[in-house]
């Protein structure tokens, strides 16, 4: 049967959405046997159940309303999940009735192993980011703040020359307090 050799994993289920066929692939992503799915609902393997504006409704009957054609979502089965992709599609038979549901469903854990790598480098990146305008802004503000304590330890002592030239009393200890409050606010800014 070409369905055995399809990538995707099928579904074949009943009017009511029991499973009646499912392809290697299917078992393959579920790791089980045929037997084990046979006969189940496919709201016991597709992890979402829906909310309606009439509460919660089963897959199936969401499916046949049309008002779901593709889900992204896990298939679950006694222990496994897997992210897949699916799509639903109804047969009708001449009447317009519902006769079969065909299930696709592709694994997406590649896609989402990939998606995830690419949000964490993203955040990273930012953080890369915020950090060297961080280190950018810390510079500049370092630079901002130790020029004029510079050109204020520089006329202190040019005060301090001024005075002693013109044999003005000196209050040495108050000029020596300045010059180590400035001192001292240059290293911190420099740490």
């Amino acid at each position: 049967m070409i369905l055995e050799h399809l990538p995707d994993a099928i579904f074949i289920l009943d009017s009511v959405g029991v499973i009646q066929y499912v392809n290697k692939s299917a078992l393959d992503l579920l790791q089980t046997s045929f037997q084990k799915l046979r006969g189940i609902l496919i709201d016991d393997v597709f992890s979402k159940t829906l909310n309606t504006e009439e509460g919660k409704e089963s897959l199936e009957k969401q499916i046949r309303k049309g008002n779901i054609q593709n889900l992204d979502t896990h298939l679950v089965f006694e222990g496994v999940s897997v992210p897949v992709y699916a799509s639903f599609n109804v047969i009708e038979n001449i009447k317009g009735e519902s006769n079969v549901i065909i299930v696709s469903a592709k694994n997406a854990s590649f896609q989402k192993s990939l998606e995830k790598e690419l949000k964490h480098q993203q955040i990273l990146t930012i953080s890369r980011d915020r950090i060297r305008a961080l280190g950018e802004l810390s510079v500049g503000l370092v630079h901002n703040i130790s020029q004029p304590l510079t050109a204020l330890e520089m006329r202190l002592e040019l005060m301090r020359e001024q005075l002693v030239k013109a044999n003005g009393e000196i209050d040495k200890e108050s000029f020596e307090e300045i010059k180590h409050l400035i001192s001292q606010i240059n290293n911190n800014i420099r740490v």
